[in-house]
């Protein structure tokens, strides 16, 4: 009876964990495949002769970069990018 009693104030100090919250949407984030599949159909390159909208160096798909750097507020222009009629809109999304 004494250990439960003892153990009690601790209890009401931690309290009940917090609930599970899911972080709100990223706005832009979610042109990032739109933008990919447009990039992968139009086949632009960079300045070096690669590839824009391909996988990384390390395999990772270019819509998750995209994501990854809309969370951490780079923009994208995912949403421009999504829409390029050809390799020279998708320059001036930039």
């Amino acid at each position: 009876m004494r250990k439960l009693f003892l153990s009690l104030p601790l209890l009401v100090l931690l309290g009940c964990p917090p609930p599970h919250v899911n972080p709100p949407p990223v706005p832009g984030a979610s042109d990032c495949e739109a933008a990919e599949k447009r990039l992968q159909v139009l086949e632009c390159k960079d300045t070096r002769g690669r590839l824009i909208g391909g996988l990384t160096l390390r395999g990772k798909p270019w819509g998750d970069v995209c994501r990854e750097n809309i969370a951490n507020g780079v923009d994208m222009k995912s949403g421009c990018i999504a829409q390029a009629a050809d390799c020279a809109v998708v320059s001036s999304c930039k």
